[in-house]
């Protein structure tokens, strides 16, 4: 092994423990990689109507939290957003939840902050997230965490 070869290893594992003692390398990792392949599975399922219900809670948000809150997406964009039984008062808190594509940029952008505690579960046959859940510290701080569940998802014609 040549001293170029030698420099280049040394310079590649001293940046991947940087990396790694920032992050829980292994969970990212996993979590991302777990995300990609979901995203994938959707994208080959070509659906682009459909309709679900969303519950989305987080800390420190007073208005619709917890509401079941009913979106209709044709052609990849939301087409009519509802509450079942009640009224939204905030809707465009909803904006960045009411398309599956969203649904997943949510998670990515929670995998990328680091959280001290982090869940998905996906459709095991489209892939579209069914759950999702951070808590940012570990110390309970009322609004560090955020979670969301998808129900009754189906496509529409």
């Amino acid at each position: 092994m040549n001293r170029l070869c030698v420099h280049s290893l040394i310079v590649s594992v001293a940046l991947a423990w940087l990396i790694c003692s920032t992050v829980d390398c292994g969970r990212a990792w996993n979590a991302r990689s777990e995300l990609k392949q979901q995203q994938e599975r959707w994208r080959a399922s070509g659906v682009t109507d459909y309709r679900y219900t969303i519950k989305w809670y987080i800390g420190g948000q007073a208005h619709d939290v917890g509401k079941p809150v009913v979106i209709e997406v044709r052609d990849g964009k939301r087409t009519s957003m509802t509450c079942a039984g009640c009224e939204i008062e905030r809707p465009e808190i909803f904006d960045d939840l009411d398309t599956v594509e969203k649904l997943f940029e949510r998670i990515e952008k929670g995998i990328l902050s680091e959280p001290a505690e982090f869940r998905a579960k996906y459709d095991e046959t489209l892939g579209y997230p069914v759950n999702y859940g951070k808590k940012q510290n570990g110390q309970g701080v009322m609004d560090d965490w955020e979670e969301f569940e998808v129900l009754n998802f189906e496509r529409v014609k």
